[in-house]
């Protein structure tokens, strides 16, 4: 159990320690990793310690909590806040592939003829070789059961009661797994941005393909909201944009180019927040007009993520990915044709699943969470990254569970609505769900 004296400052009122887990937790003689843990205490009056953790897979805890709160202002009143880094994640069990990632990142995510097939399947085993030979022994410990044992750890570490636990996007799927194998430890259990863990990896990245071409498409229908729009036909000049760079790449104003890859991820980014709408239809307009600098720093913020090798590892593991390359190539083509602008580059952006060296645990399936608490659902009717759909059907297999809606566009609810924030809080506080039906707009 950490003492107050095992905290350390680590800058903006937050505070740090560390945790010692087994690398195998079926085997502990394997060997020990170090788990980072981050708290910010509550700026209010106290009414116990909320666990959260951001998502990713491969998103820092540590950061999520250190660069400032990770909950609205009325959660963070009341509660601490605790996070950690999740293996493969952080500085001390950081899996280390990032170059060949980056390098398989780079090429045409939606491939037009044999060469081009090939050159991303040898990226892709080049990246998956690199994860290996570096990290051999971490890289078939990163499911997500493993980190859901290093949560039951921190639990104990911070004095053994029952979690209030808050889980985003991928996180929503630590707390699932957290709630079917250790129900007795949880307390509370919210999911913002729900991951359904029945999904196999070909019908996850269906949905999610799907969810995010229609919310493109909505921005292109609307001009992301600009008033005049800077382009009288701004679906002719997305498809320009798309043919154009599968010929060649465009410049920039900056230097660096713009290909297939780039301009898939700039279109993905810009769903997960409204924010982005705008940027996206701007970008779109000066490209047509020849300067695609704004759709390459679109891009660029999409890749800046530094956990893209814990992503596609732990993605691998959980997931039953198709483990051929023609299965694999069938499944791309196939979402191309679902999602013709960003269907091939989400199947791609995972083909290491393929040639991936390991297989992780078959724990996939709904989770009833009979022996744990009631479960408050939190889904967003415009969120692509994880559709509204997977809410539901989550919320459907859980025996005691509540199902509040955010009726409005973006990735995650719980920081965009002061009504979601306030129904959770309640929910921390007494356990009480808010009524059946309720929506936030």
């Amino acid at each position: 159990m950490l003492g107050e004296n095992d905290w350390r400052a680590c800058g903006a009122g937050a505070q740090c320690s560390e945790i010692p887990v087994p690398l195998d937790h079926d085997d502990p003689a394997q060997g020990t990793l170090e788990i980072a843990l981050v708290r910010r205490p509550a700026t209010g009056p106290r009414a116990g310690t909320v666990v959260v953790n951001p998502g990713g897979p491969g998103a820092s805890g540590v950061a999520f909590l250190a660069n400032g709160d990770a909950v609205p202002a009325q959660i963070a009143a009341r509660f601490d806040q605790v996070s950690w880094d999740p293996r493969g994640v952080g500085h001390a069990t950081a899996l280390r592939c990032d170059d060949e990632l980056d390098r398989f990142y780079g090429i045409d995510s939606s491939p037009d003829d044999r060469e081009e097939r090939d050159e991303l399947a040898l990226a892709a085993d080049a990246a998956v070789t690199a994860c290996s030979n570096r990290s051999d022994e971490l890289i078939a410990n990163l499911d997500t059961d493993s980190t859901v044992d290093d949560l039951e750890l921190i639990r104990h570490a911070l004095g053994g009661e029952p979690l209030n636990y808050i889980g985003f996007s991928y996180g929503t799927l630590i707390g699932l797994r957290y709630l079917d194998t250790h129900p007795a430890g949880l307390r509370t259990l919210v999911l913002d941005g729900v991951v359904d863990p029945s999904d196999d990896l070909e019908s996850y990245l269906t949905r999610q393909a799907i969810a995010i071409e229609s919310v493109v498409q909505g921005i292109v229908a609307t001009c992301g909201g600009i008033e005049p729009c800077p382009s009288v036909d701004l679906a002719g000049a997305l498809q320009r944009l798309a043919s154009g760079v599968e010929a060649a790449p465009l410049p920039t104003l900056e230097g660096p180019f713009v290909g297939p890859a780039e301009l898939a991820d700039a279109l993905i980014v810009a769903t997960y927040d409204p924010a982005r709408f705008e940027t996206l239809a701007l970008a779109i307009a000066r490209a047509d007009e020849g300067d695609a600098s704004m759709i390459a720093a679109l891009s660029d913020s999409y890749r800046s993520f530094p956990g893209w090798a814990a992503y596609t590892a732990t993605t691998c593991l959980d997931s039953a990915p198709p483990t051929d390359l023609d299965t694999f190539r069938a499944f791309a083509d196939g979402l191309g044709l679902t999602a013709p602008l960003v269907g091939e580059a989400i199947a791609y952006e995972l083909l290491p699943c393929a040639s991936w060296p390991v297989a992780g645990p078959d724990t996939g399936g709904p989770v009833s969470g009979v022996d744990g608490p009631p479960v408050l659902v939190i889904g967003g009717t415009g969120d692509a990254a994880t559709p509204y759909e997977s809410a539901v059907a989550v919320n459907d297999a859980l025996v005691d569970s509540r199902l509040l809606s955010y009726e409005g566009e973006g990735h995650l609810s719980l920081r965009r609505s002061e009504c979601i924030a306030d129904a959770t809080l309640a929910y921390l506080i007494d356990m009480s769900l808010p009524a059946e039906g309720t929506t936030c707009r």
